[in-house]
């Protein structure tokens, strides 16, 4: 009988997989059924990292607080031997028919506080047999998991993987379809207008959204000092930017430009005084330089400082062909400046 309620109530979540296209949707509609329909006390989805940490996906009931209470890994210290960890590392299905053994030790006191008596843990993969992640389900009931139930969250969470991988495969399009938007918005900006100040506003704007972002800086190249000054900026509170000048070759962000090529440095990594401790100050904990480069010459430099690491191959490119389109547009807009002054200077010698 109770095999049957689950039957009827996964085949219930697997219609809720193929209702939308939102990951986030799909996952919490999952965790509210595995609560609401099957009796368990907390269904939460973790989330795979590549510092070995597992992060909260999604969960339900929502406002349940023992997910960010607790820490979990799926490496192989302390916080890594739980059904959660394991599940992800070995990539098969862990059952705590008690939670009152050994492996649960650094999670026990938290668990009877809300009155867990039984855990398990089923990996989420995608198609490749790889392990996203982890459906990891909660009852205040003593062996709650049978043998049959077990095979049967088994599949759901293999078909949790790949409905995750179709939903993942749509934002991916969506993403890519974002950033060729951003890119022929500021075309746009280019064809439609050559005041530099436009060019720049729409640069600013493209960059923190579609890059996700929390500041921006351009500093633009004085060709006769040989420094860098900044020009605009987005999401950076300290005023002294504006007075500083950098040499080209000087620090990370001169360096980047000497070797046109993109660096990143962490906050340890931050050789440049000021920008360590803005990063500080704002809690900043990645920063990317990428040249400015048109026609072979160096233009400026484009800074980005983030509070989340971003490892995607797909970003760094994104990130790269913005800085490429600014680039274009900023000496496209001097040379009409330069164009326009050489043409009044005609004028007033004619005259």
């Amino acid at each position: 009988m109770k095999e049957n309620k689950i039957l009827l109530s996964l085949y219930k979540g697997i219609k809720e997989l193929i209702k939308g296209l939102s990951l986030k949707e799909r996952a919490e509609a999952v965790c509210k059924i595995c609560v609401e329909d099957l009796g368990l006390s907390l269904c939460w989805i973790g989330k795979k990292e590549k510092d070995g940490s597992v992060s909260v996906f999604a969960q339900y009931p929502f406002d349940h607080p023992y997910p960010k209470l607790i820490k979990v890994r799926w490496d192989e210290s302390d916080y890594g031997r739980g059904p959660t960890g394991r599940a992800i590392r070995l990539g098969i299905p862990q059952i705590l028919r008690n939670v009152e053994s050994p492996e649960y030790k650094v999670w026990l006191s938290v668990a009877k506080k809300y009155g867990f008596k039984s855990s398990a843990s089923f990996p989420i993969k995608d198609e490749k047999g790889e392990v996203w992640g982890s459906l990891n389900l909660y009852s205040k009931k003593k062996n709650y998991f049978s043998s049959e139930t077990i095979e049967i969250f088994n599949s759901f969470s293999d078909l949790l993987g790949l409905a995750f991988r179709n939903a993942f495969l749509f934002e991916q399009a969506n993403r890519r379809l974002n950033k060729i938007t951003a890119l022929r918005n500021i075309d746009l900006a280019i064809l439609s207008s050559f005041d530099i100040r436009v060019i720049y506003d729409v640069f600013l704007h493209e960059t923190v959204s579609l890059l996700q972002i929390e500041a921006v800086s351009l500093l633009e190249f004085d060709k006769f000092t040989q420094e860098f000054k900044l020009k605009v900026q987005k999401g950076l509170l300290n005023e002294e930017l504006k007075k500083q000048s950098i040499k080209i070759g000087s620090f990370i962000p001169g360096k980047s430009a000497k070797e046109r090529r993109i660096i990143k440095a962490s906050l340890e990594e931050m050789d440049e005084p000021l920008r360590k401790r803005i990063m500080e100050e704002q809690g900043f904990n990645i920063y990317y330089a990428s040249p400015m480069i048109a026609k072979g010459k160096i233009l400026g430099i484009v800074e980005v400082f983030r509070r989340n690491e971003s490892e995607e191959e797909e970003w760094v490119e994104f990130f790269e062909a913005l800085t490429g389109q600014v680039s274009m547009a900023f000496e496209n807009a001097k040379l009409l400046f330069e164009l326009q002054n050489a043409k009044e200077d005609l004028l007033l010698a004619y005259d």
